[in-house]
């Protein structure tokens, strides 16, 4: 009977462990690309929804504000229809000009950096007016919440102040704002499990 060279048995035993363990080692990365790319198209998917979902709100903050623009509709806060006209529009505005920048470096296939110019800065302070009319808007609409009326009457004393808002137009601007603070916290939460999740694939790819 016929007997192998333990050396030779050696040998293949050796070989095998070197490709079960090159196997291992190709497959980790495969899974750290994969794992990196789901969290990229997860976070694409996610800014897609969020941004449709703002702009349609956008729309109907003027929509609303130019329904309900009457002072008479809301005496309580005269301001809060013109405030959701304009944060609307300009929310609109930088939407459009914003997601033209982002077609316009997809069509030529590299980033072009954000000139400093007159437009820039111009942009910087519809940024910032619209963060500005945000703020005053959730003063507004809080400062009112507690004693709000949604039935019209008329105070026995002309001095007397008139807490009557509509409520289609008061409820709008309320959960509107409400769903600003909604989408901060899940963006903020939504980040840190994308940080999470990426710093598991490459503490498990080393």
């Amino acid at each position: 009977m016929d007997t192998e060279n333990p050396t030779t048995l050696q040998r293949e035993k050796s070989v095998l462990l070197r490709r079960s363990t090159r196997a291992f080692s190709d497959k980790q990365p495969q899974e750290g690309v994969m794992g990196a790319i789901a969290t990229v198209c997860c976070s694409l998917v996610f800014s897609l929804i969020i941004l449709a979902i703002c702009n349609v709100i956008s729309i109907a903050c003027v929509a609303i504000g130019s329904i309900y623009l009457d002072k008479d509709y809301c005496p309580a806060q005269k301001n809060i229809a013109p405030v959701l006209i304009a944060s609307g529009a300009l929310a609109i505005f930088l939407s459009i000009f914003e997601g033209s920048s982002k077609i316009r470096i997809a069509t030529d296939g590299e980033e072009v950096e954000e000139p400093k110019d007159c437009c820039y800065f111009f942009l910087q302070i519809v940024r910032f007016a619209k963060l500005t009319l945000f703020i005053y808007l959730s003063i507004l609409v809080f400062s009112l919440y507690s004693h709000v009326k949604y039935e019209v009457y008329t105070p026995t004393n002309p001095d007397d102040p008139n807490y009557y808002c509509h409520p289609t137009l008061f409820i709008f601007a309320f959960w509107t704002i409400l769903f600003v603070f909604i989408c901060l916290g899940l963006g903020i939460i939504f980040c840190c499990c994308c940080c999470c999740m990426t710093a598991l694939v490459v503490s498990v790819n080393k």
